[in-house]
């Protein structure tokens, strides 16, 4: 009998042990899915989980000293009528509840490396956001991976190109409106201006 107590023992710990290991495997699987979270009191959430398509519309330059016009973002396009004659293409890699990641490319492609990528977030301090809170366009073109093809890729390997890039290692949460990108305010034109 003390032989099947001690075999029914081993079995059950072995048991636990394949489950923790496995349970170890799944999480470093879902963290190694998307590592980048920002946090919710600087970057607020994105209402009614509407993604991009809360950000559709127009949206006038913001800050103390706003520079260029308007920018017009539609489903496919970032355009900004008002000071240049190109616009961003873009494409959503990834939607968080507080973030939009996408890569965009520059249509007409005007340098070597138009394809860049992008991050939305709203500037909410902690604040509920609303319809008119502030938007942080984060844009990254460091490194030389973004030629024109690189924004047709797959979402899977774009994702992957991001987390390898200058522009991942490069973010810094600090706690403000910083990811450590060059960023641009705006506020979206409505009946409130």
């Amino acid at each position: 009998m003390p032989d099947k107590a001690i075999l029914v023992r081993r079995l059950r710990h072995a048991l636990m042990g394949a489950v923790v290991i496995v349970g170890f495997l799944i999480a470093t699987a879902r963290a190694a899915e998307w590592p980048l979270v920002l946090p919710t009191n600087p970057f607020g959430i994105i209402p009614h989980a509407q993604g991009m398509d809360f950000f559709l519309g127009t949206w006038r330059q913001g800050g103390s000293r706003p520079q260029g016009g308007p920018m017009v973002v539609t489903k496919k396009m970032l355009e900004f009528p008002e000071t240049s004659d190109f616009g961003y293409q873009y494409r959503v890699i990834f939607e968080a509840p507080n973030y939009i990641l996408m890569v965009t490319r520059v249509e007409p492609p005007e340098s070597e490396h138009p394809t860049k990528f992008q991050i939305f977030t709203l500037q909410s301090f902690g604040d509920t956001v609303v319809r008119n809170t502030e938007l942080r366009r984060h844009s990254c073109d460091y490194g030389t991976w973004g030629t024109f093809e690189a924004f047709d890729w797959p979402i899977e390997k774009l994702l992957d190109t991001f987390r390898k890039s200058y522009c991942f290692l490069e973010i810094e949460i600090d706690g403000t409106i910083s990811i450590g990108w060059g960023h641009h305010l705006h506020i979206r034109v409505g009946p409130w201006d």
